[in-house]
């Protein structure tokens, strides 16, 4: 509702219009769609520039993960197609022995995962930045010369995947941040 008492244009997806009223009686637009079927979903992305994906399928009893995983599917290839840029997606914590919800949240954020063309800036001389062409998100910096790429973490599906080696640009820490583990620091970059 705050984002709609701003000012801001807000599109509701439901699947009920009876049951979305209240919504729409206080501003809000309804597309009336269901996540499991992606020809209910045409048009609900139309000059949206963020989606707000709150879906959770537990409701429908056994069987939820994979409707959650055709779900997220068909809903991100609907945001690719009608242009959405940006989707803020309320998942869960846990790694491999995580619950089944929790890997079905996992799993339908990887189905949400859009996939496109990325373009590069050059930040300096010996480094480009990788960015997502629609959205701008910053995906990794790569030197020129190939020695090395900085990946953001946040871009792996598992952020566990893969354990530091080296801290770099330790001269630009937070003074409350420490560093007691022993590893190799650097005050810049890492060095050619």
């Amino acid at each position: 509702m705050a984002l709609a008492d701003s000012g801001t244009p807000v599109r509701c997806l439901v699947r009920d219009r009876a049951k979305g009223r209240h919504l729409e009686a206080t501003g809000m637009e309804l597309h009336e769609g269901d996540i499991t079927d992606s020809e209910s979903l045409a048009g609900a992305g139309d000059d949206v520039e963020v989606a707000y994906y709150l879906v959770h399928a537990m409701g429908g009893g056994g069987g939820y993960a994979e409707r959650e995983r055709i779900g997220a599917t068909n809903f991100g290839r609907m945001a690719k197609s009608e242009g959405i840029q940006r989707f803020i997606y309320l998942g869960g914590l846990g790694g491999d022995n995580a619950s089944e919800h929790l890997q079905s949240r996992h799993q339908t954020a990887r189905a949400l995962t859009v996939e496109g063309d990325t373009e590069r800036y050059a930040s300096s001389e010996n480094i480009d930045r990788v960015f997502c062409k629609r959205c701008g998100t910053r995906l990794f910096a790569w030197r020129r010369n190939g020695t090395l790429a900085g990946v953001a973490l946040a871009t792996f599906d598992d952020r566990n995947a893969f354990v530091p080696t080296e801290h770099i640009w330790v001269s630009e820490k937070m003074g409350w941040v420490t560093i007691e583990d022993g590893m190799i620091r650097y005050d810049g970059t890492i060095p050619t």
